[in-house]
């Protein structure tokens, strides 16, 4: 109703002047026809009457028109226009109220939204001013990355051209090298190349040199130790001077698997258990008293290896990132076979410091292999159980020789060996039961069997599980008291022949074996059992 008197008074003029547009022509044609008619009738009348009644008639004509004609005419005029502007307000009204229904909804949204759209409208304008106070952080930061861009590029054109002088210097030192016949002032220039080396790697590590001049390292390490010509004869190295060559050597060897069986199958292997005995041609420097030493770098070298396999991670083998899981299986067996080759060199020698380390450093190894390898091992047994039957079988030729290796150490009374030898023989005991249940889980329990095998030594004699402690004459010192020499021999005396046990919490298990049915004879099944041959559950 509010809006409808606006839109009829603002329709009125244009809808009367239609109506006149529209109603007035065809009356103004009616009537002139008439009129018209009307002459024609006055014509016929004679032109005395029509000159008598023709001026009446016409203002009679004119009086009746303007007095009833137009006035009707006016009030159907009136009355049509107030029809049309009845039914044109009732449709504008019902119009306006369905208008006004569908629209005040839309208002009263409108009307709510207001507040949030003045608080979005807030927020973007905040954002807006972070986002501007950002592009002119970022703005800073690019000409702080800028400069130190220009810095490190800087910086890197310097470390270049240092270490661009280090080669130079490296060089400088090979070339000397070269005329040098003393085993002794090569290894001193081997330590100033290797400090080089050093310094030209923390410079920086685009120059493409580093790796030439390690590579060089290894070469000049090697020539000391094998002694290509005869101007080295003679020469002598003390020990730390032969540890630092080795180090050098298995450090910055780029075939380090091929080194270790190299020194476990060609060096090691050949030498003569006499220390009278002369070294081998091929290392002069190889003997009985410098062996431990190379044992125990070729050790550290294969823990090199195993760590690289691990990839730095503790994850298992089996999520590796770069190898598959028979790439895995092939590796951990190349490892195996390096370790037995390690452990078996100096298999029959009965030196005390080569056995440390041979204990000690398969203890290493056996501890990683079992808490690393096993569970690899156990996952992948059902896929790849061929080779992982060939895997066990392949080291336990090794474990065998080790368990004998402990019993010797213990008839021989080397007390030294006696720690590593505990840690190893726990090492053993984890791999045989990390087996058996690893086969238990596979649902292979029945290809497992564990016995008790007998004392034996390295050279296959038995001996008994406890040590005895022999009895040693000739102690007496001048000087000495006689009560006190009395009292001491009777403490000899007392204590020969009375066995001392060292492992005895160990004493029976010191024998276990293990076998693996892979389908053959198992290696264990050479070894003698115990005639009951009872089994461990």
């Amino acid at each position: 109703a509010a809006l409808s008197s606006p839109v009829a008074d603002s329709l009125a003029p244009a809808l009367e002047a239609s109506l006149r547009a529209s109603l007035l022509p065809p009356m103004e044609q009616a009537t002139e026809r008439g009129l018209a008619r009307l002459s024609e009738e006055a014509a016929s009348v004679p032109a005395a009457v029509a000159a008598r009644l023709g001026a009446e008639a016409e203002e009679a004509l004119h009086a009746a028109f303007a007095g009833t004609l137009l006035p009707g005419y006016q009030r159907a005029s009136t009355q049509m226009f107030e029809q049309l502007h009845a039914a044109f307000t009732s449709g504008t009204e019902r119009v306006t109220s369905a208008l006004s229904a569908e629209v005040s909804p839309v208002a009263t949204q409108l009307a709510a939204t207001a507040e949030p759209l003045a608080s979005i409208e807030a927020r973007l304008g905040q954002l807006l001013a972070d986002v501007q106070a950002a592009a002119s952080s970022a703005a800073a930061a690019s000409t702080a990355a800028e400069e130190a861009a220009q810095s490190a590029a800087a910086a890197a054109a310097s470390g270049r051209a240092k270490a661009e002088t280090c080669a130079g210097a490296f060089d400088f030192f090979e070339t000397l090298r070269q005329g040098v016949g003393s085993a002794s002032l090569l290894a001193e220039i081997l330590d100033v190349q290797a400090a080089i080396v050093k310094l030209q790697g923390r410079l920086t590590k685009a120059v493409p040199t580093p790796a030439q001049r390690q590579a060089k390292l290894a070469e000049c390490a090697e020539h000391i130790l094998l002694r290509p010509d005869g101007r080295l004869k003679g020469d002598k190295l003390l020990a730390p001077t032969l540890k630092t060559i080795l180090e050098c050597q298995a450090a910055h060897t780029d075939k380090p698997r091929e080194l270790i069986r190299t020194c476990a199958e060609e060096w090691l292997s050949s030498l003569e258990d006499d220390p009278k005995a002369d070294p081998p041609e091929e290392q002069p420097f190889l003997s009985l008293k410098t062996a431990p030493q190379y044992l125990r770098t070729m050790f550290g070298l294969l823990r090199r290896e195993c760590a690289a396999l691990d990839g730095g991670t503790k994850a298992p083998l089996e999520d590796h990132a770069d190898l598959s899981a028979a790439a895995v299986t092939a590796e951990l067996k190349e490892l195996v076979e390096l370790f037995s080759s390690l452990a078996q060199a100096m298999r029959g020698t009965h030196i005390s410091s080569i056995n440390i380390v041979t204990l000690r450093e398969s203890a290493v190894f056996l501890a990683w292999f079992n808490s690393r390898a096993l569970p690899f091992i156990s996952s992948q047994f059902i896929g790849q159980h061929g080779e992982m039957i060939t895997l066990l079988k392949a080291i336990q030729p090794t474990t065998r020789m080790l368990q004998a290796l402990c019993v010797d150490v213990k008839a021989r009374l080397e007390t030294g060996c006696l720690t590593p030898a505990s840690t190893l023989k726990r090492e053993l005991e984890s791999l045989v039961l990390q087996v058996k249940v690893m086969l238990q889980k596979n649902g292979c329990r029945e290809a497992f069997w564990v016995g008790n095998l007998k004392h034996k030594n390295s050279s296959g004699v038995e001996v008994s599980s406890q040590m005895y402690v022999e009895a040693k004459k000739g102690l007496k010192k001048a000087g000495t008291p006689k009560k006190k020499k009395k009292v001491k021999k009777k403490k000899a005396d007392d204590d020969e022949d009375e066995p001392v046990d060292v492992d005895a919490d160990d004493e029976e298990e010191d024998g276990d074996a293990m076998a693996v049915d892979g389908g053959g004879t198992s290696d264990a099944d050479e070894e003698d059992e115990d005639e009951e041959g009872e089994e461990d559950e």
